[in-house]
């Protein structure tokens, strides 16, 4: 599939920013607006994915099973069950929404399962590749890909007819920050695909019913940096070489828009082992850009206090996430939203 690149120059705009070394950015904690705490009536154990379904639902999975929550972070049902039948899953990935129904990625059978609110199974969909993250609208599925389908950066499934087309070529950068267990920078928007590349801070839409991808806005940031080997061809046959670079590196992680901009979310700064080599995030950090056309402003918030991006959601225009608090007796896990501070 030939797909056209329009380069729209009204909506093409740069900004640039220092890192804090360089400049004296300030990163500070996420100012965030606790939503819920998760019950732990029922204990959920690691998440590794989350969605907000609608105002009054959350659904999240881990690495076997998958559930559905309350506004209010109460357990309400689990959603499938393990096996290799149909309409179950071994490892569950991730799960994501479209409208009322649940799609969850079965890492291990290669499969998407479909079920209602209520839990009922209703079909499963092969997609025979691995994937770093996807999302639905009607009977199309957005893949942000991974593994032998990584020659582009989205593949499209039609539920339907079940073709199979992949949009917008990967670089090899792209292709190595691809395998870190972050988030993906991709959105579904008024029927339009927001994505961006692992590698650049650039911000595309894509318009299925015209095939056409469109550069919204590009952002040149020296506190994103990706490091040169991470071009290297060979590297992915060289895990110690390849995380080596992960942790030096920058990477998008995520993609949404909010009242009419573009909110670009990139993983930034560096990770480190300590003495005892245990790899630390300490040094990391995440920048929200905002792209509107107008004014472009970035945001730097400590990765501590929005957790893992890959427990990162969209709804309304806010972004979503969990975080975990200790005590001297045990933990509590939170969603929180980002408050209107954040994006001022």
């Amino acid at each position: 599939m030939k797909t056209r690149v329009l380069l729209f120059l009204l909506a093409f705009f740069i900004i640039g920013c220092k890192t804090d070394r360089e400049a004296g950015a300030v990163i500070e904690d996420a100012p965030g607006e606790r939503i819920c705490e998760l019950s732990n009536s029922e204990p959920l154990g690691q998440l590794r994915s989350f969605c907000v379904v609608s105002k009054d639902y959350f659904a999240a999975n881990t690495s076997d099973s998958v559930v559905l929550l309350g506004s209010d972070g109460r357990f309400i049902r689990r959603i499938g069950n393990q096996g290799r039948a149909n309409g179950e899953y071994i490892m569950p990935w991730c799960v994501r929404s479209n409208g009322d129904n649940l799609f969850v990625w079965d890492a291990d059978q290669l499969k998407f399962i479909e079920f209602d609110i209520d839990g009922n199974y209703i079909s499963q969909y092969q997609y025979d590749s691995a994937l770093n993250d996807f999302r639905v609208d009607g009977d199309i599925v957005f893949i942000y890909t991974v593994g032998r389908r990584n020659e582009s950066v989205i593949d499209i499934l039609n539920l339907k007819d079940g073709t199979l087309n992949g949009i917008h070529p990967a670089s090899d950068a792209h292709k190595a920050l691809s395998h870190s267990i972050n988030g993906m920078a991709l959105d579904i928007n008024n029927g339009h695909l927001l994505f961006a590349t692992k590698d650049r801070l650039d911000a595309f839409s894509y318009e299925l019913d015209t095939d056409e991808i469109r550069l919204l806005g590009s952002v040149q940031s020296d506190s994103f940096v990706v490091l040169e080997d991470i071009n290297d061809k060979n590297l992915l046959r060289n895990r110690k070489k390849l995380d080596a670079s992960l942790n030096g590196s920058s990477r998008t992680v995520f993609i949404y828009k909010r009242e009419g901009a573009i909110i670009l979310v990139s993983l930034e700064g560096v990770s480190e082992r300590d003495e005892k080599n245990r790899l630390s995030n300490d040094g990391r950090y995440y920048s929200l850009y905002r792209l509107d056309g107008k004014k472009s402003t970035a945001k730097h918030y400590r990765m501590s206090s929005m957790g893992s991006s890959t427990l990162f959601a969209e709804y309304d225009g806010d972004l979503y996430y969990i975080v975990t608090e200790l005590d001297e007796i045990d933990e509590s896990v939170y969603i929180n939203k980002l408050s209107r501070k954040a994006y001022k």
